[in-house]
C-alpha cells in the first residue's frame, strides 16, 4: 500500500512539473494549455483531482526549501 501511495505522488509530482514547463508555450489555463498538459500527462485530471485532495499529503515528502 505504502509504496503504491509514493508512487501515485510521485506521479503527481511529475504532473505538477508538466503543468508548469507546459506554462512556457502556453501561458494561460486555456483548452489548448491543457491539450499540451494531456500530451504529456494524460492522466492530469486524476491527478489534479489528487491535488485538490490530498495536496497537503505531497507537502510532507518534498524537501524544505
Amino acid at each position: 500500500f505504502v509504496s503504491a501511495r509514493i508512487s501515485h505522488e510521485k506521479s503527481v509530482i511529475d504532473y505538477l512539473i508538466i503543468h508548469e514547463l507546459s506554462h512556457l508555450h502556453v501561458l494561460n489555463h486555456s483548452s489548448l494549455f491543457w491539450q499540451e498538459v494531456s500530451n504529456y500527462s494524460p492522466r492530469y485530471k486524476e491527478h489534479r483531482s489528487w491535488l485538490q485532495t490530498n495536496g497537503s499529503l505531497l507537502m510532507k515528502i518534498l524537501p524544505n526549501t
